[in-house]
């Protein structure tokens, strides 16, 4: 991971090359079918239209959350939470849509505290 310039607020960490700013948000699985299949495909949908880069991560797997098969390998049960991130032109759009797919089916979606 490169080395954090400067953290700031609103999600966005800065990383030492000020082109690079990485967007990171936190959401629960809140459904009792957990990161299914339908909800690994939308996602992965969703972010296509967007030139960013976009990772789930649960604990310490990161996934690319444009692939299908990639978010079922999180295995997300009911109750995990997953981090959202995202690089690019278009990377705050990104995680917002992300958060705002969770959000639409009853999953609480959460800032991370970046300070």
């Amino acid at each position: 991971m490169p080395d954090v310039q400067n953290a700031g607020a609103h999600g966005t960490l800065q990383y030492s090359n000020p082109r690079r700013t990485q967007w990171v948000q936190t959401v629960w699985v809140n459904t009792p079918e957990g990161l299914h299949l339908r909800k690994c495909a939308a996602i992965a949908e969703l972010v296509g239209k967007y030139q960013a880069r976009v990772r789930l991560q649960k604990d310490d797997h990161s996934e690319d959350a444009a692939s299908v098969l990639s978010l079922m390998l999180l295995a997300a049960t009911q109750g995990t939470p997953l981090t959202v991130s995202a690089t690019g032109p278009e990377a705050e759009l990104a995680v917002r849509a992300v958060v705002e797919l969770f959000d639409e089916v009853g999953e609480i979606p959460q800032m991370v505290g970046i300070s």
